[in-house]
């Protein structure tokens, strides 16, 4: 099993996280959409293990990945 990745590991990733950042939260749905088909919930499952430190090299490329789509 390889580390958990973490943002402080990843320049890359904190910016990436920095930039996601700066987006409106997910209750502007213009931006985000609702249900479980909004861009929220596609990547979310991703971005909390990433955020508590736990992320994997998978989570990242998804994350990184879907934000790139």
């Amino acid at each position: 099993m390889t580390e958990p990745i973490t943002l402080a590991d990843d320049p890359d990733l904190a910016h990436l996280i920095d930039l996601l950042d700066m987006l409106r939260g997910p209750e502007v749905t213009q931006l985000w959409g609702e249900g479980d088909h909004s861009i929220g919930k596609k990547f979310a499952s991703r971005l909390r293990p990433i955020l508590n430190g736990q992320g994997s090299a998978q989570d990242v490329d998804y994350l990184a990945v879907y934000v790139l789509k």
